[in-house]
């Protein structure tokens, strides 16, 4: 299956040219049937991080950094009175869409995103402590080096991204300072 979207005008020197010619060459590259993950894997993972624990899911509407405060963690179920923030953790896989390409490099399970809880210290949640976090929103952008420019990516199946937030796997990964 191929499918080609070709304008055959275009503006140079302030006039518009039509396409009269074209040719293209289709090399096939045919896969022997080895698959290669990623240098960095081995494998695929044996279960998923969702496996155990209870979860909760956040939605973002664009890429920035993003705050929950204590009202905004008990709002969607945490119980903050029996909860170390030192053992909060937030996951995901970025935002944008999945690659089209079954060959591209996509993660086999969700990746922890360092955060910054501020007030962890003591092991308690105190009404001013907070969470800072980075997350990728469903739209995306990618570099055309043929065209120079850079290129809108829309996600067409959601208008949000998801991150998965946890209390029940120990001490989670943070941003150094």
């Amino acid at each position: 299956y191929l499918q080609l979207k070709l304008n055959p005008l275009r503006l140079h020197k302030g006039k518009i040219e039509r396409l009269v010619s074209a040719e293209i060459d289709i090399i096939f590259n045919y896969n022997t049937g080895q698959h290669t993950r990623n240098s960095n894997q081995s494998g695929f993972a044996t279960s998923s991080v969702l496996a155990s624990g209870n979860w909760y899911k956040i939605k973002v509407p664009k890429t920035g950094v993003y705050q929950l405060t204590i009202a905004d963690l008990q709002a969607i179920g945490i119980d903050i009175s029996g909860t170390d923030p030192q053992n909060l953790r937030i996951y995901s896989n970025g935002g944008g869409v999945l690659p089209e390409n079954n060959q591209a490099f996509r993660h086999d399970d969700l990746v922890e995103n360092p955060i910054l809880v501020v007030g962890e210290e003591d092991g308690v949640f105190n009404d001013t402590d907070y969470v800072l976090f980075f997350a990728s929103g469903p739209l995306s952008w990618s570099y055309d080096p043929d065209d120079k420019i850079y290129l809108r990516n829309n996600n067409p199946y959601d208008d949000f991204s998801y991150l998965f937030l946890t209390t029940d796997l120990g001490r989670g990964k943070r941003i150094q300072l």
